[in-house]
Protein backbone atom coordinates (compact mmCIF):
# COMPACT_ATOMS: atom_id res chain seq x y z
CA UNK A 1 0.00 0.00 0.00
CA UNK A 2 2.84 2.33 0.83
CA UNK A 3 4.26 1.93 -2.57
CA UNK A 4 1.21 2.36 -4.40
CA UNK A 5 0.86 5.71 -2.58
CA UNK A 6 4.45 7.07 -3.56
CA UNK A 7 3.71 5.38 -7.20
CA UNK A 8 0.38 7.67 -7.39
CA UNK A 9 1.99 10.58 -6.06
CA UNK A 10 4.83 10.77 -8.06
CA UNK A 11 2.67 10.17 -11.31
CA UNK A 12 0.68 13.10 -10.46
CA UNK A 13 3.61 14.66 -9.19
CA UNK A 14 4.65 14.26 -13.13
CA UNK A 15 1.32 15.68 -14.97
CA UNK A 16 1.55 18.78 -12.78
CA UNK A 17 5.18 19.35 -13.76
CA UNK A 18 4.11 18.90 -17.08
CA UNK A 19 1.39 20.80 -17.06
CA UNK A 20 2.72 23.88 -15.35
CA UNK A 21 6.18 23.66 -17.37
CA UNK A 22 4.56 23.99 -20.56
CA UNK A 23 4.99 27.42 -21.39
CA UNK A 24 8.54 27.44 -20.39
CA UNK A 25 9.50 24.28 -22.52
CA UNK A 26 7.22 25.42 -25.61
CA UNK A 27 9.12 29.04 -25.79
CA UNK A 28 12.48 26.85 -25.09
CA UNK A 29 11.36 24.68 -28.39
CA UNK A 30 10.31 27.94 -30.03
CA UNK A 31 13.70 29.26 -29.58
CA UNK A 32 15.71 26.72 -30.90
CA UNK A 33 13.95 24.73 -33.00
CA UNK A 34 11.77 27.78 -35.24
CA UNK A 35 10.00 26.81 -38.35
CA UNK A 36 9.57 30.28 -40.02
CA UNK A 37 6.22 30.54 -41.57
CA UNK A 38 5.78 32.19 -45.47
CA UNK A 39 3.69 35.18 -44.68
CA UNK A 40 2.78 37.17 -47.87
CA UNK A 41 -0.11 40.01 -47.67
CA UNK A 42 0.72 39.91 -51.59
CA UNK A 43 -1.56 36.56 -51.52
CA UNK A 44 -5.01 37.94 -51.97
CA UNK A 45 -6.75 34.96 -53.61
CA UNK A 46 -10.55 35.00 -54.02
CA UNK A 47 -12.49 33.53 -50.85
CA UNK A 48 -15.82 32.27 -49.54
CA UNK A 49 -16.61 34.06 -46.43
CA UNK A 50 -19.07 31.89 -44.65
CA UNK A 51 -21.38 33.09 -41.81
CA UNK A 52 -24.03 31.00 -39.90
CA UNK A 53 -26.45 32.91 -37.85
CA UNK A 54 -29.53 32.47 -35.82
CA UNK A 55 -31.65 35.48 -34.33
CA UNK A 56 -28.47 37.87 -34.40
CA UNK A 57 -30.67 41.46 -35.48
CA UNK A 58 -28.20 43.27 -33.12
CA UNK A 59 -24.97 42.10 -34.76
CA UNK A 60 -25.54 41.02 -38.29
CA UNK A 61 -26.03 43.82 -40.24
CA UNK A 62 -22.54 45.41 -38.84
CA UNK A 63 -21.14 41.88 -39.60
CA UNK A 64 -21.92 42.05 -43.21
CA UNK A 65 -20.66 46.00 -43.83
CA UNK A 66 -17.51 45.06 -41.99
CA UNK A 67 -17.05 41.83 -44.29
CA UNK A 68 -18.27 44.05 -47.18
CA UNK A 69 -15.47 47.07 -46.58
CA UNK A 70 -12.93 47.64 -48.79
CA UNK A 71 -10.23 46.87 -46.23
CA UNK A 72 -11.43 43.12 -45.63
CA UNK A 73 -13.67 42.46 -48.74
CA UNK A 74 -11.47 41.12 -51.98
CA UNK A 75 -13.30 41.30 -55.36
CA UNK A 76 -14.91 38.77 -56.86
CA UNK A 77 -15.11 36.36 -53.75
CA UNK A 78 -17.95 35.47 -52.01
CA UNK A 79 -20.05 35.68 -48.91
CA UNK A 80 -22.64 33.18 -47.71
CA UNK A 81 -24.80 33.66 -45.41
CA UNK A 82 -26.87 31.30 -43.48
CA UNK A 83 -30.06 32.07 -41.49
CA UNK A 84 -30.56 28.77 -39.39
CA UNK A 85 -34.25 29.59 -39.03
CA UNK A 86 -34.13 33.01 -37.55
CA UNK A 87 -37.32 34.45 -35.99
CA UNK A 88 -36.37 38.17 -35.35
CA UNK A 89 -35.46 40.56 -37.52
CA UNK A 90 -32.26 39.02 -38.73
CA UNK A 91 -34.01 37.60 -42.47
CA UNK A 92 -35.82 40.95 -42.41
CA UNK A 93 -31.53 42.88 -42.31
CA UNK A 94 -30.52 40.05 -44.98
CA UNK A 95 -33.10 40.71 -47.41
CA UNK A 96 -31.52 44.23 -47.81
CA UNK A 97 -27.58 42.49 -49.37
CA UNK A 98 -29.49 40.39 -51.57
CA UNK A 99 -28.80 42.21 -54.28
CA UNK A 100 -25.23 42.67 -53.59
CA UNK A 101 -22.58 41.23 -56.08
CA UNK A 102 -20.89 38.38 -54.26
CA UNK A 103 -23.33 37.74 -51.61
CA UNK A 104 -25.25 34.57 -51.34
CA UNK A 105 -28.34 34.42 -48.63
CA UNK A 106 -29.55 31.24 -47.36
CA UNK A 107 -33.06 31.72 -45.16
CA UNK A 108 -32.40 27.57 -43.72
CA UNK A 109 -34.79 26.04 -41.56
CA UNK A 110 -33.65 25.44 -37.76
CA UNK A 111 -30.63 23.58 -37.54
CA UNK A 112 -27.17 23.59 -35.45
CA UNK A 113 -24.45 25.97 -36.20
CA UNK A 114 -22.20 22.80 -37.47
CA UNK A 115 -25.10 22.15 -39.72
CA UNK A 116 -25.04 25.08 -41.17
CA UNK A 117 -21.33 25.25 -41.60
CA UNK A 118 -21.19 22.13 -43.95
CA UNK A 119 -24.00 23.07 -45.75
CA UNK A 120 -22.94 26.59 -46.87
CA UNK A 121 -19.51 25.19 -47.39
CA UNK A 122 -20.64 22.36 -49.79
CA UNK A 123 -21.65 25.82 -51.64
CA UNK A 124 -18.28 27.67 -51.58
CA UNK A 125 -16.67 28.35 -54.69
CA UNK A 126 -13.04 28.78 -53.89
CA UNK A 127 -10.17 27.26 -52.20
CA UNK A 128 -9.66 29.43 -49.08
CA UNK A 129 -12.34 29.58 -46.70
CA UNK A 130 -12.97 32.37 -44.16
CA UNK A 131 -15.49 31.64 -41.28
CA UNK A 132 -17.03 34.36 -38.96
CA UNK A 133 -19.50 34.81 -36.47
CA UNK A 134 -21.60 37.58 -35.99
CA UNK A 135 -21.08 38.91 -32.48
CA UNK A 136 -17.52 39.91 -32.19
CA UNK A 137 -16.17 43.45 -33.75
CA UNK A 138 -13.29 42.63 -36.32
CA UNK A 139 -10.21 44.70 -37.07
CA UNK A 140 -9.86 45.81 -40.18
CA UNK A 141 -7.98 44.28 -42.49
CA UNK A 142 -8.50 41.08 -40.38
CA UNK A 143 -9.52 38.86 -43.15
CA UNK A 144 -6.51 39.43 -45.78
CA UNK A 145 -3.91 39.12 -42.75
CA UNK A 146 -5.41 35.74 -42.54
CA UNK A 147 -5.46 34.87 -45.82
CA UNK A 148 -1.82 36.24 -45.86
CA UNK A 149 -0.47 33.21 -44.01
CA UNK A 150 -2.26 30.67 -46.48
CA UNK A 151 0.84 31.13 -48.66
CA UNK A 152 2.42 28.98 -46.62
CA UNK A 153 1.69 25.56 -48.70
CA UNK A 154 2.19 23.79 -44.85
CA UNK A 155 -0.51 25.75 -43.23
CA UNK A 156 -4.11 23.93 -43.35
CA UNK A 157 -5.61 26.67 -41.10
CA UNK A 158 -5.32 30.28 -39.49
CA UNK A 159 -6.78 31.54 -36.47
CA UNK A 160 -7.48 35.11 -35.55
CA UNK A 161 -5.71 36.31 -32.21
CA UNK A 162 -8.93 36.85 -29.99
CA UNK A 163 -8.60 40.39 -27.35
CA UNK A 164 -10.64 41.99 -24.72
CA UNK A 165 -12.53 44.72 -25.19
CA UNK A 166 -10.65 46.20 -22.80
CA UNK A 167 -7.41 48.49 -23.38
CA UNK A 168 -5.26 46.11 -22.02
CA UNK A 169 -6.10 42.35 -22.15
CA UNK A 170 -5.62 40.39 -18.78
CA UNK A 171 -3.09 38.18 -17.69
CA UNK A 172 -5.01 34.82 -18.91
CA UNK A 173 -5.76 36.40 -22.45
CA UNK A 174 -2.24 36.57 -22.69
CA UNK A 175 -1.13 34.20 -21.71
CA UNK A 176 -3.14 32.00 -24.28
CA UNK A 177 -2.14 34.50 -26.79
CA UNK A 178 1.46 33.85 -26.13
CA UNK A 179 1.26 30.27 -25.36
CA UNK A 180 -0.49 30.36 -28.92
CA UNK A 181 1.86 32.53 -30.79
CA UNK A 182 5.30 30.27 -29.81
CA UNK A 183 3.65 27.30 -30.33
CA UNK A 184 3.02 28.80 -34.28
CA UNK A 185 6.46 29.52 -33.93
CA UNK A 186 7.75 26.00 -33.90
CA UNK A 187 4.99 24.25 -35.59
CA UNK A 188 1.82 24.89 -34.77
CA UNK A 189 -1.02 26.13 -32.24
CA UNK A 190 -3.19 24.11 -30.30
CA UNK A 191 -6.01 27.15 -30.24
CA UNK A 192 -7.94 28.42 -32.61
CA UNK A 193 -10.65 30.56 -32.14
CA UNK A 194 -14.34 29.49 -33.95
CA UNK A 195 -15.19 33.57 -34.46
CA UNK A 196 -12.75 34.19 -37.10
CA UNK A 197 -10.67 31.63 -38.85
CA UNK A 198 -9.61 30.78 -42.33
CA UNK A 199 -9.03 27.09 -43.74
CA UNK A 200 -7.96 25.85 -47.30
CA UNK A 201 -10.94 23.74 -48.62
CA UNK A 202 -9.03 20.79 -49.80
CA UNK A 203 -7.90 20.23 -45.51
CA UNK A 204 -11.93 21.11 -44.15
CA UNK A 205 -13.55 18.02 -42.99
CA UNK A 206 -17.39 18.04 -42.18
CA UNK A 207 -17.97 18.61 -38.73
CA UNK A 208 -19.79 16.02 -36.54
CA UNK A 209 -22.92 16.98 -35.54
CA UNK A 210 -22.55 15.13 -32.17
CA UNK A 211 -20.36 17.82 -31.08
CA UNK A 212 -20.32 21.07 -28.71
CA UNK A 213 -17.40 22.68 -30.58
CA UNK A 214 -16.93 23.19 -34.17
CA UNK A 215 -13.43 25.23 -33.77
CA UNK A 216 -11.71 22.10 -31.76
CA UNK A 217 -12.67 19.43 -33.97
CA UNK A 218 -11.42 22.39 -36.54
CA UNK A 219 -7.81 22.28 -34.85
CA UNK A 220 -7.89 18.73 -34.61
CA UNK A 221 -8.60 17.62 -38.04
CA UNK A 222 -6.11 19.62 -39.64
CA UNK A 223 -3.12 18.70 -37.40
CA UNK A 224 -4.13 15.43 -38.03
CA UNK A 225 -3.92 15.84 -41.69
CA UNK A 226 -0.04 16.86 -41.42
CA UNK A 227 -0.88 20.49 -41.99
CA UNK A 228 -0.16 23.75 -39.98
CA UNK A 229 -2.50 24.90 -37.57
CA UNK A 230 -1.31 28.83 -36.41
CA UNK A 231 -2.32 32.26 -34.89
CA UNK A 232 -1.78 35.27 -37.01
CA UNK A 233 -1.63 38.28 -34.89
CA UNK A 234 -2.35 40.73 -36.79
CA UNK A 235 -6.20 39.32 -37.26
CA UNK A 236 -7.62 40.44 -34.24
CA UNK A 237 -11.27 40.36 -33.34
CA UNK A 238 -11.87 41.86 -29.79
CA UNK A 239 -14.38 39.93 -27.58
CA UNK A 240 -15.66 40.39 -23.49
CA UNK A 241 -12.74 40.15 -20.85
CA UNK A 242 -11.75 36.65 -20.10
CA UNK A 243 -13.13 36.63 -17.05
CA UNK A 244 -16.31 37.33 -17.83
CA UNK A 245 -16.67 35.10 -20.69
CA UNK A 246 -15.54 31.90 -19.33
CA UNK A 247 -18.40 31.95 -16.59
CA UNK A 248 -19.38 28.43 -15.08
CA UNK A 249 -21.77 27.98 -18.20
CA UNK A 250 -19.05 28.37 -20.73
CA UNK A 251 -16.44 26.33 -18.36
CA UNK A 252 -19.05 23.96 -17.51
CA UNK A 253 -19.64 23.37 -21.58
CA UNK A 254 -15.90 23.88 -22.36
CA UNK A 255 -15.18 20.45 -19.97
CA UNK A 256 -18.21 18.20 -21.13
CA UNK A 257 -17.14 19.45 -24.97
CA UNK A 258 -13.54 18.31 -24.97
CA UNK A 259 -14.60 15.05 -23.08
CA UNK A 260 -17.13 14.28 -25.81
CA UNK A 261 -14.68 14.63 -28.32
CA UNK A 262 -12.38 13.27 -26.63
CA UNK A 263 -14.17 9.83 -26.57
CA UNK A 264 -16.28 9.69 -29.76
CA UNK A 265 -13.30 10.90 -32.42
CA UNK A 266 -9.88 9.31 -30.59
CA UNK A 267 -9.07 7.89 -33.99
CA UNK A 268 -8.97 11.35 -35.19
CA UNK A 269 -6.28 12.45 -32.68
CA UNK A 270 -4.29 9.69 -33.18
CA UNK A 271 -3.32 10.63 -36.03
CA UNK A 272 -1.66 13.94 -35.30
CA UNK A 273 2.32 13.45 -34.99
CA UNK A 274 2.96 11.88 -31.43
CA UNK A 275 5.13 15.08 -30.51
CA UNK A 276 2.10 17.60 -30.98
CA UNK A 277 -0.51 14.71 -29.90
CA UNK A 278 1.20 15.04 -26.70
CA UNK A 279 1.18 18.49 -26.74
CA UNK A 280 -2.70 18.81 -27.23
CA UNK A 281 -2.97 16.28 -24.25
CA UNK A 282 -0.72 17.89 -21.88
CA UNK A 283 -2.69 21.44 -23.16
CA UNK A 284 -6.43 20.68 -23.35
CA UNK A 285 -6.90 17.61 -21.41
CA UNK A 286 -4.69 17.59 -18.12
CA UNK A 287 -6.54 21.79 -17.03
CA UNK A 288 -9.46 19.60 -17.34
CA UNK A 289 -7.98 17.29 -14.99
CA UNK A 290 -6.23 19.76 -12.70
CA UNK A 291 -8.52 20.02 -9.37
CA UNK A 292 -8.42 16.17 -9.58
CA UNK A 293 -4.46 15.29 -10.13
CA UNK A 294 -3.62 18.09 -7.50
CA UNK A 295 -6.86 16.26 -5.07
CA UNK A 296 -5.18 13.16 -5.60
CA UNK A 297 -1.62 14.49 -4.88
CA UNK A 298 -2.27 16.85 -1.69
CA UNK A 299 -3.93 13.14 0.22
CA UNK A 300 -0.71 11.47 -0.85
CA UNK A 301 1.40 13.99 0.32
CA UNK A 302 -0.57 13.97 3.45
CA UNK A 303 -0.42 10.37 3.88
CA UNK A 304 3.16 10.47 3.29
CA UNK A 305 4.55 12.84 4.89
CA UNK A 306 1.75 14.28 7.37
CA UNK A 307 3.63 12.91 10.56
CA UNK A 308 7.10 14.01 9.60
CA UNK A 309 6.60 17.68 8.82
CA UNK A 310 6.52 19.64 11.57
CA UNK A 311 3.21 21.97 11.84
CA UNK A 312 4.73 25.35 10.66
CA UNK A 313 5.19 23.51 6.82
CA UNK A 314 1.40 23.97 6.99
CA UNK A 315 1.04 27.83 8.48
CA UNK A 316 3.59 29.33 6.22
CA UNK A 317 1.85 28.32 2.80
CA UNK A 318 -1.39 29.73 4.23
CA UNK A 319 0.32 33.12 5.60
CA UNK A 320 1.88 33.47 2.18
CA UNK A 321 -1.67 33.20 0.14
CA UNK A 322 -3.25 35.24 3.01
CA UNK A 323 -0.42 38.19 1.94
CA UNK A 324 -0.68 37.87 -1.53
CA UNK A 325 -4.84 38.34 -1.43
CA UNK A 326 -4.24 41.58 0.27
CA UNK A 327 -3.55 42.84 -3.08
CA UNK A 328 -6.36 43.41 -5.48
CA UNK A 329 -5.52 42.01 -8.63
CA UNK A 330 -3.48 38.81 -6.99
CA UNK A 331 -6.79 38.03 -5.12
CA UNK A 332 -8.52 38.59 -8.42
CA UNK A 333 -6.33 36.21 -10.08
CA UNK A 334 -6.35 33.45 -6.86
CA UNK A 335 -10.34 33.46 -6.88
CA UNK A 336 -10.62 33.22 -10.69
CA UNK A 337 -8.52 30.10 -10.74
CA UNK A 338 -9.84 28.42 -7.79
CA UNK A 339 -13.20 29.35 -9.67
CA UNK A 340 -12.23 27.59 -12.45
CA UNK A 341 -10.99 24.44 -11.21
CA UNK A 342 -14.30 24.26 -8.94
CA UNK A 343 -16.14 24.19 -11.98
CA UNK A 344 -13.74 21.77 -14.24
CA UNK A 345 -14.31 19.56 -11.43
CA UNK A 346 -17.91 20.02 -11.07
CA UNK A 347 -18.56 19.43 -14.68
CA UNK A 348 -15.90 16.41 -14.72
CA UNK A 349 -17.64 14.94 -11.98
CA UNK A 350 -20.70 15.25 -13.72
CA UNK A 351 -20.02 14.14 -16.82
CA UNK A 352 -18.29 10.83 -15.25
CA UNK A 353 -20.89 10.09 -12.51
CA UNK A 354 -23.98 11.87 -13.41
CA UNK A 355 -24.52 11.23 -16.71
CA UNK A 356 -24.39 15.23 -17.81
CA UNK A 357 -23.11 14.83 -21.45
CA UNK A 358 -25.88 16.78 -23.38
CA UNK A 359 -25.01 19.37 -25.96
CA UNK A 360 -27.23 21.86 -25.00
CA UNK A 361 -26.16 25.53 -24.18
CA UNK A 362 -28.26 28.77 -24.07
CA UNK A 363 -26.04 30.93 -26.49
CA UNK A 364 -23.88 33.21 -24.47
CA UNK A 365 -25.57 36.95 -25.16
CA UNK A 366 -22.99 39.97 -23.84
CA UNK A 367 -23.00 43.89 -24.28
CA UNK A 368 -20.16 44.58 -25.97
CA UNK A 369 -17.77 47.78 -24.38
CA UNK A 370 -18.44 50.51 -27.21
CA UNK A 371 -15.65 52.61 -26.46
CA UNK A 372 -13.17 50.19 -25.55
CA UNK A 373 -13.92 48.38 -28.82
CA UNK A 374 -13.33 51.73 -30.54
CA UNK A 375 -9.80 51.37 -29.29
Amino acid sequence: MYYLIITIFIICATLLFLLFSYPVFSYLYGVFFPKSIKCDLNYIPQVSIIVACYNEERYIKEKIETLLSPENWIAGSQLILVSTGSSDRTNEILSQFEQKEGVNIIYGKRMTKIEALNDAVSLAKYEILVFSDCRQYMKPGSIKQLISYLADESVGTVSCTMMDTVERPSFFRRLYLYLAKIDSRHGSSLNLYGALYAQRKSVFRPIPNHLLFDDFFVAVSTLSQQKRLVQAPEAILYDVPFNTYYNRERIERLARGLLIFFFNNYKMVRLIPLPIRLRLLIYKYLKILLPVIVIIWFICFVLLFGNIIPFIFWIIPIGVIIILSLFHKIRNYLFLIIRIQVFFFYALFGYIFLNRRFKYWDKLRVRRESAAIAK
